[in-house]
């Protein structure tokens, strides 16, 4: 059997060859289960992108948290270690299951939003050993709370709601 093949390739080469011009991709079969779900991973890079990013920063920042206490020098208020190791821990917890699934979940950010606030209002609300707490650790605790909080209302707005089809929710 003879295959007419162009010149430098063999009758192999011709059969992974793939032709697109003009061609439509095929439908996708009526009762296909994973159709719609698989779409729901391949949505706007741009929405990824943002979603992965300001939830990556606020893994840093997370992490950022729990070392504080020692690269500024409070680890011995042990209050305020506490609170920034526990929060420290969930913040870069939850910000990393958003990176890792950037389109579930966007609930986890909102999470992390309140975690933001709360670390914003703790250093008033707690009471440090030595009477209260240092400026570095009200600092610390207004400045990342406050990113925490941006980078979390970015995150979860950037995920639009979507029905089960993975279309967008126009309601």
């Amino acid at each position: 059997m003879s295959r007419n093949t162009q010149p430098g390739t063999t009758a192999h080469d011709d059969d992974l060859r793939v032709e697109h011009r003009g061609a439509t991709a095929p439908e996708r079969p009526a009762g296909d289960p994973y159709g719609a779900r698989d779409e729901r991973y391949y949505r706007d890079d741009s929405e990824t992108g943002l979603t992965r990013t300001f939830s990556g920063i606020n893994v840093l920042l997370g992490i950022w948290l729990v070392i504080a206490p020692w690269v500024i020098g409070y680890g011995d208020q042990t209050n305020a270690v506490w609170n920034h190791t526990v929060i420290g821990i969930a913040v870069a917890v939850l910000a990393l299951v958003r990176v890792a699934a950037p389109h579930t979940a966007a609930a986890l950010s909102w999470v992390n939003v309140v975690l933001g606030a709360w670390l914003i209002v703790s250093p008033f609300v707690l009471v440090y050993e030595d009477g209260g707490p240092t400026v570095g650790i009200y600092w610390n605790d207004i400045l990342v709370g406050a990113a925490i909080m941006a980078m979390g209302i970015i995150s979860a707005l950037a995920t639009h709601s979507r029905d089960d089809d993975g279309h967008r929710d126009r309601t």
